[in-house]
């Protein structure tokens, strides 16, 4: 199946949600190391240097996408939430099979094998949708 394209898409609006200085403005993001069939997921400050996504990339990962959260800690409740998804729902082990692509983190990693790339994205989009459909007060 053909991978998505590289995309960023803001997961919530600035006048919905505004973060405080300690839980600053943050992007979830999805990457894929085709050549390890390993997907990965993780949260970063939207202006952290060193830049957490480009560290990645060097090392071979590649964007699928990102999602810009206004507040750092609902990028990380999704975060914990596809997490758990992965490992319960979809009954598959985080993966440390592919030790030269891990940067450090490996319980992100996930096999190819076992996850859908769509079905994680469709997952994350929904999840988004749900979030604040029923949480953000209008």
């Amino acid at each position: 199946q053909p991978l998505p394209r590289e995309d960023s898409e803001p997961a919530t609006s600035t006048s919905s949600l505004n973060g405080s200085k300690t839980n600053k403005s943050a992007l979830l993001y999805l990457l894929v190391y085709p050549k390890f069939l390993a997907l990965k997921i993780g949260v970063t400050a939207e202006s952290s240097t060193p830049n957490q996504i480009a560290e990645e990339q060097q090392i071979g990962w590649t964007v699928l996408k990102t999602w810009k959260f206004e507040i750092r800690s609902a990028a990380e409740e999704l975060e914990s939430h596809v997490l758990a998804r992965w490992r319960t729902e979809l009954y598959t082990e985080i993966t440390t099979s592919a030790e030269e692509i891990l940067s450090g983190d490996e319980s992100r990693t996930v096999s190819m094998h076992k996850i859908s790339v769509k079905e994680t994205l469709d997952f994350i989009d929904e999840s988004i949708e749900f979030y604040f459909t029923h949480h953000v007060p209008k």
